[in-house]
């Protein structure tokens, strides 16, 4: 038991130091500078001293971040361990650690040379080989240095090492499984979309996208739709349907709510339900979004009842397209909840083209709409819904499009205005029972002082009916 402590003894001081260090020096000099310090401290305190405040510092302080350390988190991961602080977590010999060191050391030995030549810190270390170079890197026509592993075995090493220091690639452009990633617009502060459509970027890709997006702040759009992000390759997604690879879409989804997004287009990427979860609980977190699009995502009930619980935290939401996703009766009853809510009074349009829902849905979705007069488009095609229900729905829809309409014909006459907007919305209720009703509810919960101006001068004074002339009375 004693050899882990002295392990632990002797890791004690520069593990210490790495809190002190800067670890992204680059030159000699720096580093000389570094050790000149650590030896001035050596020779100012006892070793007793020392042996007291290695053992301080192991007892009682957290262990310094290595995550940026220019190194693997497979060898941070070991380093963490040789420094736990419980004696039964750290490695029970030094051969247990030989053996450890030795497995990462072959891992390493598996990093490509190409991205060995075009990473900084192992360029020193790169193996030499000038007929793979030839393949493996060349400039584009528009004068950008592409970096091209398509062809590469990339070992799921390799890869995450590749996603952990892409940021640091002397490249433009990456190409790892699927088209190409252009690095040089991630890393452009001034960036603020990024339309990466129909690029057969798999997982292993969007890994590495999540990684670079970590240090972007301003990126508003973000398109990568007609992908393949849930599977390894194209050629994977077609041979293992549903066989889903979601490593690079969880980095995403970290990566995504520290961004101020507006718009997010994953369209014609099969999720599945655990995806669709994934995605939902990270729109949550994206507050200024617009525009969701998700169609052909496959998401399934789960999915749908998970974004029936986030949209409602998305005040500035307008569009949400969920077609083809497969949501079900369960994952629309869901959604109609949230139809009903204040929250949602941005959304104008919702999908739910080919969700594989019937009555169940159909019925829950028109009894949301009875309080919802924001909504303006809602399609519903390819499902088997009662054609009773798909007429009193396109009624609601109708209904909620003309009455915008009005009283954006009007509202520019500020003197005026809600005096025409009366006059327009009397004559249209004149003969249909359906629109005044509708119209009553609706006047009896105004918006702003227009609309209180345009209530008194349409609603009776109970609220119940409207001021029409008894001639022109629908039959209720």
């Amino acid at each position: 038991d004693a050899l882990p402590i002295c392990v632990m003894y002797d890791m004690g001081l520069p593990v210490w130091l790495l809190g002190v260090i800067d670890c992204t020096v680059k030159s000699r000099a720096e580093i000389l500078a570094a050790a000149t310090a650590e030896i001035k401290f050596l020779h100012s305190h006892s070793s007793a001293e020392i042996e007291a405040a290695v053992a301080m510092e192991h007892l009682h302080e957290p262990m310094p971040d290595l995550s940026g350390c220019k190194t693997s988190q497979d060898f941070a991961v070991i380093v963490e361990r040789m420094l736990a602080k419980d004696a039964d977590d750290r490695f029970k010999s030094c051969g247990e650690l030989v053996e450890a060191l030795t497995a990462l050391n072959g891992l390493l030995q598996e990093v490509p040379p190409a991205m060995q030549r075009f990473l900084p810190h192992l360029q020193e270390y790169a193996r030499d080989d000038s007929e793979e170079e030839e393949d493996d890197h060349d400039d584009s026509g528009d004068g950008l240095k592409v970096l091209d592993l398509r062809s590469v075995r990339m070992t799921d090493f390799a890869s995450r090492y590749l996603a952990k220091f892409a940021r640091h690639l002397t490249v433009d452009v990456l190409c790892v499984t699927g088209g190409a990633i252009p690095l040089h617009l991630v890393r452009d502060a001034n960036t603020r979309e990024l339309a990466l459509a129909e690029r057969q970027l798999g997982s292993s890709d969007v890994l590495v996208l999540a990684k670079m997006l970590e240090e972007t702040r301003r990126l508003t759009r973000v398109d990568l739709s007609g992908n393949v992000i849930a599977y390894p390759s194209k050629p994977e997604a077609a041979a293992r349907p549903r066989h889903y690879d979601l490593a690079g879409l969880r980095h995403l989804a970290a990566a995504l709510p520290r961004l101020p997004l507006t718009h997010l287009d994953l369209s014609g990427n099969s999720l599945g339900a655990e995806g669709g979860l994934l995605v939902a609980d990270t729109v949550a977190g994206c507050r200024h979004l617009e525009s969701i699009r998700l169609a052909f995502c496959d998401i399934m009930p789960r999915g749908g009842i998970a974004f029936a619980d986030s949209v409602l935290k998305l005040p500035h939401l307008q569009v949400l397209d969920f077609s083809h996703c497969h949501i079900g009766d369960t994952g629309v009853v869901a959604l109609a909840r949230c139809l009903a809510q204040p929250a949602l009074h941005n959304l104008r349009t919702l999908s739910l083209f080919a969700n594989s829902f019937g009555q169940e849905g159909s019925a829950a979705l028109m009894d949301a709409l009875r309080s919802n007069f924001d909504l303006q488009a809602l399609p519903l095609g390819d499902n088997p819904i009662p054609r009773e229900h798909l007429a009193t729905i396109q009624q609601v829809i109708v209904f909620n499009n003309q009455f915008s309409s009005i009283k954006g014909r009007h509202q520019h006459f500020q003197e005026f205005g809600h005096n025409l907007t009366a006059e327009a919305l009397k004559t249209w209720a004149a003969d249909n029972p359906f629109v005044h009703e509708r119209l009553v509810r609706r006047l009896n919960a105004p918006r702003g002082a227009s609309e209180e101006l345009v209530a008194k001068l349409v609603l009776t004074e109970d609220k119940l009916s409207l001021r029409l002339p008894v001639q022109q009375a629908p039959e209720r």
